[in-house]
């Protein structure tokens, strides 16, 4: 299998410059029948989840229209209106009919798109290769083809650049102002939501809003990172929650009972080192209960006491502290959701389900650049969560701090030191090394300019525990988190500043190159998710908090973890090697 994929890698390298703008971007189809461009889902959705907001953002929400289920084709109708409209875009521009296909190609079929394909290999997005066309017989075809091709990759290397940059011109003049309408008022909300949340945690008292909280809450893939920080979170709230019945019923001189929560902890494997741990937290509380999140029949039996979920995930099947994403990740993901969706529909004691996904959508699905699997994947997930009639609250994350330390070269003997923090060491315990004096570099995929979401991952669990609390006013509707909004070359000097790694120790901020994971995608289905993450990023995407929203949300949670926070308590640590242990050592000094 490995000489497979270096078939592919080596082929990919000589098409690699003519596909890393163009091939790896989707141009979706336009329909007639849109989504909202704030979160690329149905009308119905959006009517449920934007609900008691302002009237501007539901004058904007008003003009989508439900969208047709069950088909993924271009109907007739649809594409005259497409070369309708190709046709009074050229005629905007002033082009002629020789510049059509530089500007608007024709629109490509829906099954090529990462999230409906079975296969991620970059390959599959040429309508030219079939799709149950294996890799083994993929990797001989191009072997062979390729001799004949060489002599013209560059002037189609040339040729697609230049396509591209015209390409990324015409989507953002056209569809510019409804994106930025989009992110302005979905900011908005989200202010106005968290003041809201801040006037009511403040207004009740503690063991109030603790008593609001489900008695019996599950979370499913528990070992994971996301799911260790939000077990946790609810058992620190379930031990304050007895300590304050305990303390009441002392000074009331009764025997008032109060009821025991229980964490339903779902996982493939309840005797591994990660399960453990998490039932040593509290043994009287914590429940491992055996459970695969793709089959449907086991999740239903483990979540029938349920009343609350927190749903997690993940392209990831491997364990805890491991990763191993296959080719058919995308698949992987969406399958997690269905198989909840059929298990937790009509279940009689669910009041609430959280799920842990992706910021939301702003850019139409008429804007060209396709979104990494793993967004689209998770958006795919919600739409099947709404679709199934759940009480549903999104609790959209961000990346996570240890993404921007991943690719930091240090000398060996102190990576040697940090190593994983696999399941069972995912505590609050310090692990940073301080590293010799020298200067260091922060990598990440977009520009000096670009502005990131942050957090913790253990700080999923605080968000849930919030969102648990207060249900009534979260069920159908969105939450965005993160603890800092920074730029690359901020996160550098936050780093430098704060000495938390070490005297004399500076840090620098270095944009990685675009060709890098895109050429890596061709050989490991990580980097489809990376370079994904990467053109999303870098062509248009924004994430969903600003600085002052940030804020906002660290008045509502103080106790949150910041970036320096960060590296004063983990360093340079990592709860799962991706990138560090996937690239090739040479490929780190970019």
């Amino acid at each position: 299998m490995m000489m497979t994929q270096y078939l592919l890698g080596g082929f990919a390298a000589l098409m690699l410059m003519s596909m890393s703008h163009s091939v790896t971007a989707f141009v979706p189809t336009p329909k007639t029948k849109t989504r909202s461009p704030m979160t690329g889902t149905s009308s119905s959705f959006t009517a449920l989840f934007y609900r008691n907001h302002s009237m501007a953002t539901a004058d904007l929400l008003t003009t989508v229209s439900p969208r047709k289920k069950k088909s993924n084709k271009l109907e007739d109708g649809e594409t005259n209106n497409y070369r309708s409209l190709q046709k009074k875009q050229l005629k905007k521009h002033q082009l002629n009919p020789q510049d059509a296909l530089k500007m608007y190609p024709s629109p490509p079929a829906e099954e090529r798109r990462e999230v409906n394909r079975p296969n991620l290999h970059p390959l599959f997005k040429l309508e030219m290769i079939p799709l149950n066309l294996n890799l083994p017989m993929l990797a001989a075809v191009l072997t062979v083809a390729s001799p004949a091709l060489l002599p013209w990759f560059p002037l189609f290397v040339l040729w697609r650049k230049a396509r591209w940059s015209y390409l990324q011109d015409s989507w953002k003049e056209q569809h510019g102002p409804a994106f930025e309408q989009a992110l302005q008022q979905y900011r908005k909300q989200q202010k106005v939501l968290v003041q809201r949340l801040i006037q009511e945690r403040y207004s009740n008292s503690i063991n109030n809003r603790r008593s609001k909280m489900p008695n019996v809450i599950a979370v499913t893939m528990a070992t994971g990172q996301e799911g260790q920080g939000v077990v946790k979170a609810l058992v620190a709230e379930a031990l304050k929650q007895q300590d304050g019945n305990n303390n009441n019923s002392n000074n009331n001189n009764n025997n008032h009972h109060h009821h025991q929560r229980t964490i339903l902890a779902l996982c493939r494997n309840p005797t591994s080192a990660a399960a453990q741990a998490l039932k040593a937290l509290a043994p009287d509380i914590v429940q491992l209960v055996q459970c695969d999140s793709t089959d449907a029949q086991a999740l239903r039996r483990a979540l029938q006491p349920a009343q609350a979920v927190y749903l997690a995930t993940t392209l990831n099947q491997a364990n805890a502290g491991q990763w191993n994403m296959n080719w058919d990740g995308g698949d992987y993901q969406v399958n997690q959701g269905r198989a909840f969706c059929q298990a937790a529909s009509g279940l009689p004691h669910l009041q609430q389900v959280i799920y842990g996904t992706a910021p939301t959508r702003k850019w139409p699905l008429s804007f060209g650049v396709e979104p990494p699997i793993h967004y689209a994947a998770k958006w795919r997930v919600e739409e099947l969560l709404v679709e199934a009639g759940l009480p549903v609250t999104f609790l959209r994350k961000c990346p996570y701090h240890e993404n921007f330390t991943k690719l930091t070269q240090i000398p060996q003997t102190e990576m040697a030191q940090m190593g994983v923090q696999g399941g069972a060491g995912f505590g609050g315990a310090t692990r940073k090394v301080e590293l010799p004096a020298g200067e260091y570099a922060i990598k990440a995929f977009t520009p000096n300019e670009f502005v990131y979401n942050m957090m913790d991952p253990r700080d999923a669990g605080q968000w849930a525990a919030l969102c648990f609390e207060h249900a009534e006013l979260l069920i159908g509707q969105s939450l965005s988190v993160a603890s800092d909004a920074l730029t690359g070359p901020e996160m550098a000097q936050k780093a430098t500043d704060c000495g938390a790694l070490g005297q004399e120790v500076n840090f620098s901020y270095k944009q990685q190159p675009r060709w890098l994971f895109e050429s890596l995608a061709f050989v490991e289905p990580t980097f489809v998710y990376i370079s994904g993450l990467q053109r999303w990023n870098c062509d248009g995407g924004q994430y969903d908090l600003d600085t002052e929203g940030v804020e906002l949300l660290r008045e509502l949670m103080p106790t949150t973890t910041t970036w320096c926070e960060h590296l004063e308590r983990e360093g340079l640590g990592q709860f799962t090697e991706t990138m560090a242990d996937l690239l090739p050592d040479i490929t780190k000094r970019f």
